[in-house]
């Protein structure tokens, strides 16, 4: 883990220790960053106008400061001299290794029990880039790494390709194609909030905020600890939103900022930057929290080898089973598309090792509800097949359960997994037989009433669930029967 040396008095580790103590007994973590958080890792501070200036000397000979520059007149006077500013900039940030301090956040927001959101006037995307997943991060001026057009024509922003342009730095003269709207031709820009911008499309980060709002409201009365890093005078819209939470019973306030002052309490003030105090916090921290591999950089999943031929994947229908009311129906497969599978198999990945958010599926979710997921074997089990049956355990925000799904994929499973979805029930669930697999069983934990808002939620959940992990599933055995035909060749 890289750490920092530079001198720290006595008082700053007590307070780190201090703040150590409360982030181990938060139910809720809510991280809000200013361009502090990004200094550490090589990035430029553009607050600064000497900082602004040595990145860029021409428009230190010109006179123009960064609020001058974050201008969208710029897109209409000077196009590629914009461009070529923005196009630097998003290079910069796509270089830039996120540094350890978000690393360890990120291990944060997994232990805490009811979760955690990322609310940053960043434009850089190094959340992102850390690994936090976009379901919990508000990006309140947007991102460099979304278009939008300049018109603006409509209400639709698209991620952005690397610039396909040169640039001049020492010109700021972009050469070459500008990125063009491709609804209406117009030139694009992109979606980050300029100063005195009126043309700024915001639909993204209101999006994003209504899910913070839903995870806020979920977490009242939970011990919520506000991290705030890097977050100075500029940023005022970041520190104004822990200071209004302080309102609330059971929320503390960390302010992590070298030119912070004693004004600034009732906060926890470290006067340090944004990694010397999370890494000085970690320290404290129990080995829940992520421990010394906490800032640790994990190697992605091994490439796949392509398979050209085309793959057949079988898939029987399912049927559902909904214990509760003791109904057995067919499942619908309508409108599941390969981006949400994918999206949600990603998750469940996470899920079989920890408590994680449940994600956000066909535009509906649940703020502050998490899961988690097992495999388990059959006493039939035939060693080196693929696994027949998944639970997935879905809590809400008080951490009492809510929902278990249960899959059975072959014949020798269900016997199996229906006797251990009656056995372990913890309400009266109506007597019914297995049906023919495979089938997906939902078994509610307490009384559907206490939780009415988030049951169509729960429904899509099972559809994505039951459909996504059938397909990865289907996809193992064809590929390893596709493998074992070219081994008999």
């Amino acid at each position: 883990m890289v750490t920092q040396t530079a001198p720290v008095s006595d008082r700053a580790r007590r307070t780190a220790r201090r703040v150590a103590s409360m982030v181990a007994r938060a139910d809720a973590l809510l991280i809000t960053a200013g361009a502090g958080m990004s200094v550490d890792s090589g990035l430029p501070d553009f607050r600064s106008v000497r900082g602004f200036w040595n990145t860029y000397p021409l428009l230190e000979s010109l006179g123009v400061t960064f609020e001058q520059m974050a201008q969208p007149p710029w897109f209409g006077d000077a196009p590629r001299m914009a461009w070529a500013w923005y196009g630097h900039r998003q290079q910069l940030y796509r270089q830039a290794t996120p540094h350890d301090g978000y690393r360890i956040l990120r291990s944060w927001t997994q232990a805490v029990p009811c979760g955690a959101f990322v609310m940053t006037s960043n434009v850089d995307g190094q959340f992102r880039a850390a690994g936090f997943s976009e379901w919990q991060i508000v990006e309140r001026h947007g991102s460099v790494h979304r278009y939008q057009c300049t018109v603006p024509c409509s209400d639709q922003v698209w991620d952005a390709d690397p610039p396909g342009f040169g640039i001049d730095i020492s010109t700021l003269h972009a050469s070459g194609e500008l990125p063009r709207c491709p609804h209406c031709g117009a030139l694009a820009r992109p979606n980050v909030l300029m100063f005195n911008d009126v043309q700024w499309v915001d639909t993204v980060r209101r999006e994003q905020q209504r899910r913070c709002d839903e995870w806020l409201a979920s977490v009242r009365g939970k011990c919520l600890v506000v991290m705030e890093c890097g977050a100075g005078t500029g940023a005022a819209s970041i520190s104004r939103v822990g200071e209004r939470l302080l309102e609330r019973s059971s929320v503390s306030l960390v302010r992590i900022n070298p030119a912070a002052t004693e004004a600034d309490e009732p906060t926890h003030v470290l006067r340090l930057s944004a990694l010397q105090a999370i890494t000085m916090i970690h320290e404290s921290l129990p080995a829940v929290f992520g421990g010394d591999d906490a800032a640790v950089i994990r190697p992605g999943p091994p490439a796949i080898e392509p398979i050209t031929e085309p793959i057949r994947l079988q898939l029987e229908p399912v049927t559902c089973v909904d214990l509760g009311r003791g109904l057995v129906m067919p499942m619908d497969e309508s409108g599941i598309s390969h981006d949400d599978g994918s999206a949600f198999m990603d998750r469940y990945a996470e899920a079989q090792v920890r408590w994680v958010p449940v994600p956000e599926i066909h535009g509906l979710s649940a703020p502050g509800y998490t899961m988690t997921a097992r495999i388990f074997r059959s006493p039939e089990y035939d060693a080196g097949a693929t696994p027949g049956i998944a639970i997935v355990l879905v809590q809400g925000p008080d951490e009492k359960a809510v929902m278990t799904f249960g899959i059975a994929r072959r014949a020798s499973d269900g016997p199996f997994l229906w006797q251990f979805l009656y056995e372990t029930a913890n309400i009266r669930l109506p007597a019914l037989d297995y049906p023919r697999i495979p089938w997906v069983a939902s078994r509610p934990d307490i009384y559907t009433a206490e939780h009415a808002a988030v049951l169509p939620y729960l429904a899509e959940f099972e559809r994505v669930l039951v459909w996504a992990y059938l397909r990865y599933l289907a996809f193992i055995d064809a590929t390893r029967r596709k493998d074992a035909g070219r081994g008999e060749g």
